[in-house]
């Protein structure tokens, strides 16, 4: 291949097109896919790409082949756009792409395709062009320096690293320092191009916006006064009352329901001879029938007391509510009296004034 190398015999350049041009198709242009949709489209990608270096149009078919290796890599594949790179002058690309063919193909002990890669990215480097990136030892430890948007390992600073020619460019940052960037161009072959990263200097520190004064209010006329809406024949606190009352009434006959129960247990106890020389003295049935009286009439004590409660509660809300003829009607005095003789009777009473 023409400026491959520089061989002082034109029969060892022949012998070396000959070479590759074997290698190159002989290996299929793709390895395993992932899918068969991937290995069709790196497939097209491929043939796409040989056909626009058969043109002459390097940038479209080195695009082509990087498509092509990013679905499907191969060796062939990358032995291709490897040649591409040069053909397109990207001489550092196509130097460290022929070097990772070489290692592949050392690697499978493909000793052919391993030495022609070997002899291609060795008569590139006397031709390659390099940047020095040089960062001021003044710089914070965590001075981040990219190129071309990727970032440079620190390693890498003060070294020279193989670069295709065109324009790149060199960015520097670090927490609390004014951030740094510059153009760098390349052109021609052999060319070292020294690049120096100045000591990045303290970021200004911005101050706080102004609080803007208080825009004094204009004082506005007081609304007039609505008128309240006239209350609704039912109203809503009328409709609590009601059912308020109506859970009152509930208690007060699961109230009277125990009162009875408790009733009719002592009453039992006191028949059939359970309790015969003294009303408080009785046998284990009469004890029984007793206890269940008692709690009977606990049950009937409670609930008396909370219905009657909830019923007076239900009452003062009901007779309290506006309504369209009488407004502000309230209740004077109201009392609530629960009783229980805490085993045969309970009842509540309610009075007052309205």
């Amino acid at each position: 291949m023409v400026g491959l190398d520089k061989m002082p015999r034109r029969v060892d350049r022949f012998i070396r097109v000959g070479l590759l041009s074997a290698a190159l198709a002989s290996v299929s242009p793709v390895a395993r896919a992932q899918s068969p949709s991937d290995k069709a489209a790196a497939e097209v990608l491929f043939q796409a790409g040989r056909e626009l270096m058969t043109s002459g149009k390097y940038s479209e078919a080195c695009a082509k082949l990087e498509a092509s290796q990013k679905l499907d890599a191969g060796l062939g594949t990358l032995l291709y756009l490897a040649d591409c790179y040069e053909k397109a002058n990207r001489l550092a690309s196509a130097w460290a792409t022929f070097r990772e063919a070489e290692s592949i193909a050392s690697g499978r002990a493909d000793t052919e395709r391993a030495t022609i890669a070997r002899q291609h990215y060795t008569a590139l480097e006397p031709r390659l062009s390099k940047i020095w990136i040089h960062v001021a030892n003044g710089n914070d430890p965590a001075t981040l320096v990219k190129r071309d948007g990727e970032p440079v390992p620190r390693e890498s600073w003060g070294i020279a690293i193989p670069i295709d020619t065109g324009d790149h460019l060199v960015e520097a940052s670090a927490p609390g320092r004014t951030a740094w960037s510059g153009t760098v161009h390349v052109e021609g072959e052999g060319k070292d191009v020294p690049v120096e990263v100045p000591e990045l200097g303290e970021a200004p520190v911005t101050e706080p916006a102004a609080t803007p004064p208080p825009v004094a209010s204009t004082p506005t006329a007081p609304a007039a006064a609505t008128e309240p809406a006239p209350s609704s024949s039912m109203s809503t606190q009328r409709v609590v009352g009601i059912v308020v009352g109506s859970v009152g009434i509930v208690g007060i006959g699961v109230g009277s329901f125990f009162g009875l129960r408790a009733k009719a247990k002592k009453d039992d106890s006191l028949d059939n001879g359970h309790c015969p020389n003294n009303p408080n003295v009785c046998d284990q049935t009469g004890t029984d029938l007793r206890n269940q009286a008692r709690t009977s009439a606990t049950i009937a004590t409670v609930s008396m007391i909370v219905g009657g409660a909830a019923l007076a509660g239900g009452i003062v809300l009901f007779l309290t509510a506006p309504h369209a003829h009488a407004e502000g009607a309230a209740v004077s005095s109201l009392r609530v009296t629960a009783q229980s003789d805490g085993l045969s009777s309970a009842r509540v009473s309610l009075g007052g004034n309205f």
